[in-house]
């Protein structure tokens, strides 16, 4: 059902409303607003180990906390949280596939927004996270 609002100002409020869920983050927000990856910016465990597996040049990026990444992370795997990931985003190769991931796929589908919204059109977020990679990698064996 499609919803008409009857006055200007709803219409207004709305249209406002979208513009501002749907920006992408900027380095002055600091990832700290929630945000999604535009759709397909993101990449499956089976589709993650094929990548690997084909000897493409790609870039691993953990988004977690050092604890985390200190607990398990994937191989290649580089750091860099979340938190400051808008101060370090100019490190990251653009000539590469990104991948980025965090332990369940929320951290990273807000860095791999804002990392495409800074021109980095290679990223992807793993679904799943580190968590979703760790069950693939443990139902293969």
């Amino acid at each position: 059902m499609l919803i008409r609002p009857r006055s200007g100002f709803l219409a207004l409020c709305l249209a406002c409303c979208f513009l501002t869920s749907s920006a992408p983050l900027t380095r002055a927000q600091n990832l700290t607003p929630a945000g999604t990856p535009e759709a397909g910016a993101s990449i499956n465990a089976q589709a993650f180990q094929a990548l690997i597996a084909s000897n493409k040049p790609i870039f691993i990026l953990d988004v977690r906390q050092q604890d985390e990444y200190d607990g398990g992370h994937i191989d290649r795997a580089v750091l860099i949280p979340l938190n400051v990931l808008a101060d370090r985003y100019s490190e990251l190769p653009k000539d590469k596939t990104l991948v980025v991931y965090c332990r369940s796929g929320a951290r990273s589908a807000r860095a791999v927004a804002f990392l495409r919204a800074n021109g980095f059109a290679n990223a992807f977020s793993l679904s799943g996270g580190f968590m979703g990679w760790t069950e693939f990698q443990g139902a293969k064996k």
